[in-house]
């Protein structure tokens, strides 16, 4: 994976010891973003996906449904079209997410917590330790590839089980990434993190 330098690679001043206190500024930053912005971000996010060998290499990946104040990365799917990769999606399954094969993303519907999932059929549950490389959504991530979620711990719980291998890749904007965060014991980082600058921060054992 190769890093990346550019002005947007400097990380938000201010640090919040509360996770609470954090995540709602972090989201009213968010909401305030217009749509068209989003998109244009979402779309550099996805040509710098495209471009890391972690990418390239991966034969199944690991996508979310993106909310709307989140990283679209469904400007992925015509690279995945070409390239022939197989792809999952995760589904809240009581407290932990399994991830289920896609074909296309219209396949996705709303689920009761207005979330895009795929539907629960068993013949398309994807094997965890299967899956290359895995994106992560999250509320706020730093240098380091600490990441905090939005509350629920389902990404922690998923990306904590042994038999994930994935690279996991962290998700965000440039106003999402702090030099720390508030963390604790059950939270897991990500292996690298991607912004619509580039990369923000790199496991050693993958540079």
């Amino acid at each position: 994976m190769r890093l990346r330098e550019g002005p947007g690679k400097a990380l938000i001043s201010h640090y919040m010891t509360s996770k609470e206190e954090l995540r709602e500024s972090i989201r009213d930053r968010l909401r305030a973003v217009p749509a068209e912005e989003i998109a244009w971000r979402s779309y550099l996010i996805c040509d710098f996906i495209q471009q890391q060998r972690e990418w390239q290499e991966a034969k199944i990946v690991g996508l979310f449904a993106s909310l709307p104040t989140e990283p679209v990365v469904e400007f992925l799917w015509d690279d995945i079209r070409k390239s022939g990769k197989k792809v999952c999606y995760p589904k809240v399954n009581g407290e932990n997410l399994s991830l289920l094969v896609v074909n296309d993303p219209t396949e996705l519907v709303k689920s009761r917590w207005q979330l895009r999932e795929p539907v629960m059929r068993e013949p398309n549950l994807q094997s965890l330790e299967k899956i290359d490389l895995l994106l992560v959504p999250g509320l706020a991530f730093s240098g380091k590839g600490e990441r905090l979620g939005r509350g629920g711990g389902f990404y922690d719980r998923l990306l904590s089980r042994e038999v994930v291998r994935a690279f996991k890749l962290g998700v965000c904007f440039d106003a999402q990434a702090f030099p720390e965060l508030p963390l604790e014991s059950h939270d897991v980082a990500v292996d690298a993190v991607i912004t619509e600058s580039g990369v923000l921060s790199h496991a050693a054992s993958h540079v």
